[in-house]
């Protein structure tokens, strides 16, 4: 790996806190397009292939630490939180880990009910099939001929009403 200068060395900290180029150009004070050769450059100096590999590096060699930031602190929220320590993008990503894991997990125990609730109704309907199968085959058993439908005297007359005697011979 070559020498890094002490801009790149700058610029290298900053996309280890996890600054996008536009955000190290505006902390700097210099061009979108200088801190992208700044970049540039260093990704050829040390043979990374993206980001995360050049991190992966410096962290390595010793030319940043990633749980430093370059940032003051906010008042108040010192040791208490563990912010003097932890880069605001590794902070970031911690928290937004933790709110993953836990929706996760949320999810995980909607679908582990909603796979029981599946099974139940499953085999709730293979009860009722198994009953029905059983019925008709007694009544084939039992009789050739299915019996007639019988109707109190006031079914019959609600059916006539509604026009449904003919069809049923009432």
């Amino acid at each position: 790996m070559s020498v890094l200068t002490a801009r790149e060395l700058e610029v290298l900290r900053l996309i280890a806190e996890g600054q996008s180029t536009k955000q190290i150009a505006a902390t700097l004070g210099i061009a979108f397009k200088t801190a992208a050769a700044h970049r540039a450059h260093i990704l050829e100096k040390t043979g990374a292939a993206n980001a995360a590999g050049l991190i992966s590096i410096a962290t390595r060699d010793g030319l940043v630490n990633p749980f430093q930031s370059s940032e003051k602190p906010v008042q108040g929220q010192g040791d208490a939180t563990g912010r003097d320590f932890l880069s605001k993008r590794v902070w970031n990503t911690l928290t937004e880990l933790k709110q993953a894991r836990s929706d996760l997990a949320a999810t995980l125990a909607k679908s582990e009910w909603l796979r029981g609730e599946a099974n139940r109704r499953i085999e709730a309907f293979a009860a009722v099939w198994s009953v029905t199968q059983h019925n008709l085959r007694e009544l084939s058993r039992t009789s050739a001929k299915p019996a007639p439908l019988k109707f109190g005297r006031r079914s019959a007359k609600s059916l006539r009403a509604a026009g449904a005697g003919t069809t049923l011979g009432l």
